[in-house]
Formats: structure tokens, sequence, C-alpha cells
């Protein structure tokens, strides 16, 4: 089984490390959105330990590909935040089971799994 990894809650992460038979994957789109939120000042976060966490995981790289973005423009509009909606496509294309712990996004797909 393969899961697309996001910035993930305390339920996630203990699901994710309880199966050792799962291929976790990070999508660098979250890093892209982690780094706008913290300049406008919305996150505290240190980006760079962040950064340095993120590449020390040992998960594999997701990058967003011109196909992921072709399946952006068919979805439909139930969720607005577009780092959602590219996470979203990534899963659909792939694809992909995607943990999160965001209902809303259970509307788009049978891969998203609520934790």
């Amino acid at each position: 089984m393969t899961i697309l990894r996001v910035l993930l809650n305390q339920n996630a992460t203990t699901a994710c490390n309880l199966n050792l038979k799962l291929r976790i994957l990070r999508c660098n789109g979250y890093i892209l959105e982690a780094s706008i939120k913290a300049q406008l000042g919305k996150l505290d976060v240190d980006m760079n330990g962040l950064i340095n966490a993120i590449t020390e995981s040992g998960y594999l790289e997701l990058p967003l590909t011109v196909k992921h973005a072709a399946v952006i423009y068919d979805l439909p509009n139930f969720h607005r935040d577009p780092f959602d909606r590219m996470l979203i496509a990534q899963a659909i294309r792939e694809p992909l089971k995607l943990l999160t712990a965001d209902a809303q996004l259970q509307e788009y797909s049978n891969l998203v799994h609520l934790v």
C-alpha cells in the first residue's frame, strides 16, 4: 500500500508508524504552503528545521507534475484550498491513499482516509 503523507496530526503519524509495510511519500507542496503561511505570519515554524527534518525523514519525494496539475482542473469545488486540491489531484492521478484529518476531502475520492 502506498500513502501520501502530508503534515499529519498525531493519529495519522501513529497509523503510519504502526504499519511498516506502507510506502510513505511526501509531497513538497506542503513545504510551499508552510513557507507562505510562515511569511504571512499565520504559521510559527522554523523553516530550516522543517526542511531538514523532511529531508532526513527517508520518505520518498512526490513532485508535482503536469499530469497532477491537469487533474486539478477537473476537480469539483468541494474544497477551495489550492494546496489540499493539489494533494487530492496527486492521490487520484497516482493513485495513492491520502491520510488526512480534513473530513471535507473525503468528498473527492475513496482514496481519502480520515485519521
